[in-house]
């Protein structure tokens, strides 16, 4: 029986120094950085941003302002649906682009009013952010900015522009009033109105009026 003892004790003991020697050649936080390794490859996979998902936060945002005929709470994507039943109103769909970043898109959405202006609002969208890059994008958004500077040109320019401006939404808003969905000719027609009374008022054309317009209402958010 002591015999036995003693072998079983060698055993053991022989045991334990193999186990000791094989685990000499393994650092101990090998394994557990190689685990640490994996879990946090894990969460990146989990936390890839991708551009559906990007185009997906924009399009569920709730709209926080009221707009013609859109009420706070609507999703950004029905307000654009409610927009597209408008015959004055010509829409070519979302887009979302790369920005070299990862996980950083903008993403925006492009429409045509009246065969005259050019509507593409654009908002920079990451995982936990949302910043407006525009004045349209602004609009739907101002909790986004951008904030809204003095539009950029000579005194000249500025007086056009406010008086363009003012023109503009007197004789769409009775375009509004009017008819429930106006059409693109009514919507042109008040334009046109505002281009030309414009043009009259500072012995200019009325193209003149429009690219100084468009221009000085863009140099707002540059």
């Amino acid at each position: 029986m002591k015999k036995l003892l003693k072998i079983l004790g060698i055993a053991l003991a022989v045991f334990f120094v193999i186990g000791i020697i094989g685990s000499i050649g393994e650092h101990p936080g090998d394994k557990t950085q190689e685990k640490a390794g994996e879990t946090q490859q894990t969460a990146e996979q989990k936390e890839e941003f991708t551009k559906e998902d990007a185009l997906k936060k924009i399009q569920e945002y709730k709209i926080t302002v009221d707009l013609p005929d859109i009420p706070i709470g609507t999703s950004i994507l029905e307000a654009y649906e409610i927009g597209g039943k408008i015959p004055a109103i010509k829409n070519l769909g979302w887009f979302t682009e790369e920005t070299g970043e990862g996980g950083k898109y903008i993403v925006g959405y492009k429409q045509i009013i009246s065969d005259y202006l050019p509507q593409e609002p654009r908002w920079e969208v990451t995982k936990d952010t949302i910043k407006a890059l525009n004045g349209k994008a602004g609009t739907i958004t101002p909790e986004f900015g951008p904030k809204e500077k003095e539009a950029q040109g000579t005194e000249f320019e500025k007086e056009v522009y406010e008086a363009c401006k003012e023109l503009f939404k007197k004789y769409t808003d009775e375009v509004f009033e009017k008819y429930e969905t106006p059409t693109s000719e009514q919507l042109d027609e008040a334009e046109e109105k505002a281009l030309r009374e414009t043009a009259e008022k500072f012995g200019i054309t009325p193209e003149e009026v429009g690219e100084i317009y468009l221009r000085l209402d863009a140099s707002k958010y540059q």
